[in-house]
This record gives structure tokens, sequence and C-alpha cells, in this order.
């Protein structure tokens, strides 16, 4: 094929490089406009991204959640560092509220998957919603093949929400536990 000028499509040029008068519109048949060639790639061909391997984790009782994930491409073109991942609260109402997002930060080629990526969030921030998920171009920055599998909900059932401090409670009972004898004094009461 003969590349004859910026707006160039296959029905342009004949096969004796002749250019015809009027030329057959490209869109009907081919719908490759500056492609080259019939099939050289799909013209609809994007990026197609889903979350994968979500996951979220919590060292102790009311302390910071850490959401871990990582990304696929499964579409034909790379997905730009731009790219945002936002972890989101649903209310009892159906507003979908971001609570933290991290981009890309480097292409994903088709066919890869991406490093990992983590989001730390306190837990008094994640709770109040009824619903969690993790949504993979949240700003809809990159127009995708399928933007029906960019969401996946994450399983929050068993995160501990309030905070427990066992150094309080250890101490309250080795102070109860001493007795008049022990120490040498009357056990006192208190009235409130």
């Amino acid at each position: 094929f003969l590349w004859n000028q910026h707006a160039y499509n296959i029905v342009n040029v004949l096969p004796n490089l002749g250019i015809p008068l009027i030329p057959d519109p490209n869109w009907p048949q081919f719908n490759n406009f500056r492609q080259g060639a019939p099939g050289a790639m799909n013209p609809q061909g994007t990026h197609d991204l889903w979350p994968e391997s979500a996951s979220v984790c919590q060292d102790v009782c009311g302390g910071p959640l850490r959401f871990v994930f990582q990304v696929g491409n499964s579409g034909v073109l790379r997905a730009g560092p731009k790219t945002r991942i936002g972890i989101y609260g649903e209310t009892a109402e159906g507003s979908e509220v971001i609570l933290g997002a991290v981009s890309l930060g480097q292409a994903l080629h088709p066919g890869r998957i991406s490093k990992a990526y983590t989001i730390d969030l306190d837990a008094a921030l994640v709770e109040p919603y009824v619903r969690w998920f993790l949504y993979v171009d949240d700003t809809g920055i990159s127009n995708e093949c399928d933007e029906e599998d960019n969401k996946t909900d994450l399983d929050l059932s068993g995160i501990c929400w309030e905070a427990t401090d066992s150094s309080d409670s250890s101490q309250d009972s080795s102070q109860d536990s001493g007795t008049s004898e022990d120490s040498g004094e009357a056990p006192t009461t208190s009235s409130h």
C-alpha cells in the first residue's frame, strides 16, 4: 500500500498506484482510516483494564487498613501512566465516595499485570460505608473496550473496627487484684 497523503485510507489508492477521482468511502466496508491495510489493527481496539488480586489487611484492631491490588490489561493497546485506581466507599443512600487513590505511574502493556499497589487508609475513614470497592480508571481517562469490568467489591468482613487498649486493661486488672493485706492499706471504693 502506498501512503499518499495525511488522510490516507486503503480505498484512495488503486492497485496500479493510481488515485481515483472519486474514491469509495472507507468506513462502510473497512472502517480503518489511516491504518495501512485491511485488518492490520482493530480500529476499535484499545486497552481493557481490570482489578486483579485485591485484598485488605490490618495489623491491629482499629488500626489502618492496607489495600493491596494489581491491575491487568487484556486489551490491545497500552494504558498510560496517569490511569488512576481508587478505593471507594458506598453510602446507604448509594453515593460513591473516593477514599484513596493511586496512579499506575508507568505504562501497562497489553497482556500484562501490573506490580502490586498499596493504599493505606484509617479505619475511621473507611468504616462508615456499607460497601467498598476498587475502581480501575475511576476518572475515565482511558477509553476502554470494556468499561464493565473495572470494579471489584472488597470484603471487609474480617476487619476489626474498634481499637482496644490492652495496656490499660492489664494495669487495671493487676491493681484490682491487690488486697489490703498485700499493700497494708484498706481497700478504697469509688463513687463514680
